[in-house]
């Protein structure tokens, strides 16, 4: 009796099953992400990396007259120079920075607490006694000695589990170049193949990926763009001011434009506690707080808007939710890709309305 009540609902406000094709495709890749996430993972790094280099391609296709082969040859050569720069040259130099921060860690909450009292006394009515005993009580909390002095010998306690972690992160570091020349190489009989797979009625998946396309291809390029410009200003910035850490913290500055609001609330306590451990409450950290602060907002008010046309129509609340909601389902992936998901989810209720109101669907889907 329900079954039949929900089949007479849907056919009286849809006109064919194409609604319902989605849905269940959209389940079913919901099941495949929980349950085989962590084996995918590196096939979805290799789709978004090699949908950036895509984009380059395409490009130098439109000033250029060589044949596309040449072209990704020549865009897949550049990228690997690029991995083994940051993994030879500038990681290394992230991993000496944040052992010395950690090291560093016990020193660095002392003058801030020492620099909290002073600031208590300076300004009784906002940083009250009680404030301070909470503040002061959490740091005592921690153990940073502990942790500091026992970085390395940690590691080599847990060698048994480090290594296969090890092995795993080399596998993927071969695995994931070797997809992404093949995505960018055989792209199109990769897209004839997935089209295949796909059920006869998917007008309301072609409808949702024509609608989602643009905007998801704004986001990634965007994003990939507003990390590298924010990293550099922020790197040059840290550096005219002989900052500590200046790379390791350039380097999370840049990485926290890819979680909206919350990233930068979240860089900016370590920013502010090296600041006060080098120079102290005086006007060179007041500066560098200002450098700091100016960037942020170039970033939320010029780059944004430029960078992301096609996703400004995403309410703030909106962005903060889809971080909460997909962060609680699919952890630290689901906050990376909240924002993805939550345009396809608006795409999936423009699905819907246009299906209600007996509009056609698209007749075919473009991957490229």
């Amino acid at each position: 009796m329900i079954l039949k009540t929900i089949k007479d609902w849907y056919q009286n406000r849809y006109q064919n099953n194409e609604p319902i094709v989605f849905v269940g495709l959209m389940l079913f890749f919901y099941l495949v992400l929980t349950f085989l996430g962590d084996y995918i993972a590196p096939i979805l790094a290799a789709l978004v990396i090699a949908y950036l280099l895509d984009t380059l391609v395409n490009i130098l296709q439109k000033f250029t007259k060589l044949k596309r082969i040449v072209l990704v040859y020549i865009v897949y050569i550049l990228f690997l120079i690029a991995l083994l720069s940051l993994i030879f040259v500038l990681l290394p130099i992230i991993i000496n920075q944040l052992i010395d921060f950690v090291k560093q860690a016990s020193h660095i909450l002392s003058s801030l607490k020492t620099s909290l009292e002073e600031l208590s006394i300076k300004y009784p009515t906002i940083l009250t006694e009680d404030r301070i005993n909470s503040i002061v009580s959490w740091f005592d909390s921690i153990d940073w000695k502990k942790i500091s002095s026992n970085v390395g010998s940690f590691i080599l306690q847990n060698t048994a589990t480090t290594l296969p972690v090890l092995f795993s992160v080399l596998i993927y570091l071969f695995l994931v170049p070797l997809m992404v020349f093949y995505f960018l190489k055989d792209k199109e009989k990769m897209i004839n193949w997935f089209k295949s797979f796909l059920p006869e009625e998917n007008g309301a998946l072609y409808y949702v990926w024509n609608d989602l396309k643009p905007k998801l291809a704004d986001y990634v390029r965007g994003k990939a763009i507003e990390l590298i410009i924010v990293s550099t200003l922020t790197y040059i910035g840290f550096a005219y001011f002989n900052l500590n850490y200046a790379v390791l913290l350039a380097v999370g500055v840049g990485l926290s434009v890819i979680i909206p609001y919350v990233g930068m609330v979240i860089i900016t306590i370590p920013v502010i506690m090296v600041g006060i451990l080098q120079f102290g409450l005086n006007g060179t950290f007041v500066s560098m707080l200002i450098v700091f602060f100016v960037i942020q907002a170039l970033d939320g008010n010029l780059l944004v808007p430029l960078l992301f046309s096609e996703v400004l129509d995403m309410h703030p609340v909106g962005v903060v939710s889809a971080i909460l909601i997909f962060g609680g389902i699919w952890g630290l992936w689901g906050i990376f890709f909240a924002i993805p998901l939550g345009l396809l989810f608006i795409s999936g209720v423009n699905m819907f309305r246009n299906h209600l109101n007996g509009k056609k669907t698209q007749a075919d889907i473009n991957l490229c």
